[in-house]
This record gives C-alpha cells, structure tokens and sequence, in this order.
C-alpha cells in the first residue's frame, strides 16, 4: 500500500482536483435536487442582501451596508439579478462550490510544502469527504468562501517563508482582502499572520530594518479590508464602528437573546468551552480532533526541538479556535448545541473553521508515519459513513431544524406563499431583517418592499403607514409590530387580512370593497386565510 502511494505521488495532485470537482458536482445536484440548498434563514438573508443592490426601493452599494461583511454578497452580483439563479440559490451556491475546490486545493498545497504530496492528500481529502464540509459548499453561505480565502492567504504565506519572495506576500494579501471581508474571523487571523511572518523573519534573518519594510507591505494588504469597512461604516451611518454596535448589530442580537435567556455562556469559561468542543466534535468527527492533538503534539515539537519555523504557519489556523472562545465568553457571538441548555442548535457550523486545521495536522503527521496515516484515514472516513448512514450531518440539521432552520421560519414562509398567491398591487411594509422569509418566499420583487434599507421611505411609512404603503407584514415582536402595537394602530386604515402562528398581515382598507377586519388576526386558531384578495 505505501510502496503504491510513493509510486503515485506525483499524481496526488490530479487526483484530488479532479475528486473536488466530481464530490462538489454531485452532492450539489443532490442538495438542490431535496431542496436543501436556502433551508438555513442565513442563506435566504445572503441572498436577499445582494438582490437589493439591483432590485428594490432604493437599490444601490448601499444595501452591503449594516453587520455582514460585503464580499459574499458582491461576487454574487452577476447571477443574483437573474431569478432563476437568485430563488434557487445557486447565485451563491456556484461561489461556495468554486472555494470548495480552491480550499481543497489550497490544503493539497499547504500540506505538500510542509511535509510533501502526501501530506497534502491527506489534508485535503479529510477537508474535501467531511460530511458538513460536502453540505455547507452546496449552499449559499459564507463559511466556505471565507475557508477558501483564508487558506489562500495561508498557503501564498507559507510560500513566502520557503522562498522569502515578497511577490507570495502580495498574493497572500489579496486572499486576506477576500478573508476580511467576508467574515469577521479573519481580522484577528490577519492580526495574527502579520505577527507571524514578522516573528520568522526575524527569527531567520535578524534584520530589524528587513522586519519592518516586509511587515509594512505585508500588513498593509493584509487589513486593507478592515479599513474598507470601517471607512464605508462611516461614509453611510457617520460612525465606523456601525456593524459592531448598530441596531442590527451582533452585539444587538446578543442581547436580545440574553434578555429571553438565551446567552447562557457569556462571562461563564466553563460553559463557553463545552459549547465549543460539542460544536467541533459534532462537525469534524471524533477521531479527526484526536488524531489531530498528535499532530500538535509533533508540530510543536518540530519548532522547538528542530527549530522547524515554517510550521508556526499551521498553527494559525488554530487561531480560530481562540478567537470563537473569546467572542462566545464574552457575549458577541453564540453557539446552541443539542447537548446543553437551552437544548437548540445555532450556529454549529462555526465549528466548520476548524476542519482545515486539523486536517492539516493529521495530514503532517500522517506523512510522517505513513501506516499510522492509513490507519488514521480509514478510521475518519468510517466515521463520516457513520455520519451519513445515520443522518447526522450537524450543519444540515441546524438549516431544517435549527434556532434559525427552515422550521423555525415556518411562520415566514408560509406568510410568504400566502402573499405570492394573494397579492395584487402597492408597497409591503415589513421588518427585513426578522423577515427575509417573507420576501423569498412570496417571489414578489424587492421594488414593492419597503423596509429599512430605504431609510427614509421606511421611517415615512412607520409615522404614516396609510399614505406610504398598501400592505404591512407584522410578526410578533419585531419592530413594525412593536410600532404599531400589534396591528392596533392599524386597524382605523387597514384590514388584517392574515394571520399564522406570529405572523399577520394587514392590507390598506378599500372602501369600496371592504375586507372584514376581524378576520383571521383575533382568533386563536394556527392558520386563518380568508378568500383571495
């Protein structure tokens, strides 16, 4: 088996490219064929964010504004406007199927400049055959666009240390401009980077001057992204700390959450380190996190004992894990896990993140002891048959069933089939950012939605809603029913016209044709449609 291996090594190469491409083809048919692909309510909200810059109000760059990052949203851009591409997903999808392959390929790369061919395939088909890892590419979410950002930057990184060629530097900060616009993980991955190549190229070279004219170019690429942001935070909203304290913001979230309960890991270690572990072993598998500790154990060992320098470039990728500790502790971000209170699944699939670090530290080793790689390989990929013969892949569980899944937008998406059926003309008032369900669902475009992406339309319809708008959608608690205290407010000028579990909507009461008001939105029944409007 091994003498085979070496034989091939050459085309190890091949072998995973192709084997992506094949892995990324057929399971996204599958996914999209189950209409999987936009079950999790962070993929339709992807979505929707890059259909307003084209299609709305008020459309425009100015959409990208608010929480999320803007890259995912932008590479959409020339498919999101096409309907077929943007209601199927697949606007987004081909970008997550596109940095599967490049991760994978990327991970083949890193692993191969560490410790050879080898290496590499084993890095990349643990990546490339993880379950949530095949799920999560077949959807439009932004994990996967980030992975294969940040391990660009890793690989061009790991390149420079081999060569000392400034042009892998450059690169390197391109994939970072991709990184730290797509997810907030990658700002302290870039702090991080930066503090690494300046620790080994003082290390190697002791050259205080060289240190600081590459740190200068390097660091100046590297967050160019966070000092986009910043300054388009300020551009639109006059404070360039926005997405981190605004209204919508995650800290905004947080606290609303923590105010029903729901935080219970903030300023708790031992709670926020549980989530974590549950998190990545319900992601990666058992076997691949403790194989992965010996390839630690050996990593570190290598740079200590052997003064082997280039693998602090692995150990960055472990930063991630740090910097979800510190955001879940401290109440910026959380995770549910089916194993501990409040017994919910969200936000699993951060634990995604970890995958490539621990696939490069079996794959290292694994080259390193090449029957002990085998033994190890076999053993994760009957893991991920477990995975999947038992219907236990994590992330798509947490897209149907999850805190945020298809189920919990029951509600929101039948409001949405009940509007594309019912609809006849005007303006729909509706909370976007609780809702984007409603608009999805109802396939009715973005030009007849008011919501808060067009400021000024929308703060005119919340202090007039009769002369501003036709419709209005309220579900309970978000902000169009808290300002019109659940349809109270309403009911002079408007009918309700639906109601469903938390969700009702009003219509702006023709005179000539009057809809009784009663209707549906005062009994205690779960669904009340009244006849086609």
């Amino acid at each position: 088996m091994i003498a085979m291996i070496e034989k091939y090594k050459p085309y190890i190469k091949y072998f995973v490219l192709a084997l992506a491409i094949f892995l990324s083809l057929v399971v996204t048919a599958l996914v999209m064929y189950l209409d999987l692909a936009n079950a999790s309510g962070d993929a339709t909200a992807r979505l929707n964010l890059s259909r307003r810059v084209v299609d709305g109000t008020s459309p425009g760059f100015s959409q990208l504004g608010y929480v999320w990052l803007p890259a995912p949203s932008l590479v959409m851009l020339p498919f999101i406007w096409i309907d077929f591409l943007y209601y199927s997903g697949f606007a987004g999808i081909f970008f997550s199927m596109l940095a599967y392959i490049l991760a994978s390929w990327f991970l083949f790369k890193i692993g191969e400049t560490l410790a050879g061919p080898i290496a590499g395939g084993l890095a990349a088909l643990i990546f490339m055959l993880n379950p949530n890892t095949l799920y999560m590419q077949a959807t439009p979410l932004s994990e996967m666009f980030y992975i294969a950002a940040m391990l660009g930057a890793l690989m061009y990184a790991l390149l420079w240390a081999r060569s000392l060629k400034d042009i892998y530097l450059v690169a390197s900060g391109v994939a970072f401009l991709f990184a730290t616009l797509s997810r907030y993980d990658g700002w302290i991955f870039a702090i991080a980077t930066v503090c690494v190549v300046a620790l080994y190229l003082y290390l190697t070279s002791r050259d205080s001057k060289k240190v600081e004219a590459t740190i200068i170019l390097f660091a100046s690429l590297a967050f160019l992204g966070p000092v986009l942001w910043l300054t388009w935070n300020y551009a639109i909203f006059d404070n360039p700390f926005y997405f981190a304290v605004g209204e919508y913001s995650s800290k905004g979230q947080q606290e609303s959450l923590a105010a029903a309960g729901f935080l219970p890991s903030r300023g708790d270690l031992e709670n926020t380190l549980a989530h974590i572990w549950y998190a990545a072993q319900m992601v990666s598998g058992w076997f691949l996190i403790i194989f992965s500790i010996f390839g630690l154990i050996y990593i570190v060992w290598q740079i200590l004992k052997h003064k082997q320098l280039r693998y602090l470039f692995v150990l960055l990728i472990g930063v991630h894990i740090v910097y979800y500790i510190l955001n879940i502790f401290g109440g910026n971000a959380v995770i549910f896990v089916p194993q501990l209170a409040p017994y919910l699944i969200f936000n699993v699939r951060y634990a995604l993140m970890f995958v490539p670090f621990f696939a490069i530290l079996v794959g290292v080793i694994g080259a390193r002891f090449q029957k002990v790689g085998i033994f190890m390989l076999v053993v994760i990929f009957i893991e991920y048959g477990v995975m999947l013969l038992s219907n236990n892949i994590i992330t798509l569980h947490e897209a149907v069933d999850g805190f945020a899944g298809a189920h919990a937008n029951e509600s929101r998406l039948e409001a949405g089939e009940w509007l594309q059926d019912n609809y006849d003309h005007g303006l729909i008032l509706v909370d976007i950012f609780n809702n984007d369900a409603v608009p999805f669902a109802s396939r009715i475009p973005f030009k007849y939605w008011v919501h808060v992406g067009d400021p000024k339309l929308f703060g005119a319809a919340l202090e007039a809603p009769e002369r501003a708008v036709d419709w209005a959608v309220l579900r309970e608690k978000d902000r169009i029913d808290e300002r019109f205290r659940s349809g109270e407010w309403l009911a002079s000028e408007f009918d309700c016209v639906y109601s469903y579990q938390d969700v009702k909507i009003y219509k702006l009461r023709d005179k000539s044709q009057r809809v009784a008001a009663t209707l549906g939105c005062n009994q205690n029944s779960d669904l009340t449609v009244p006849e086609a409007l």
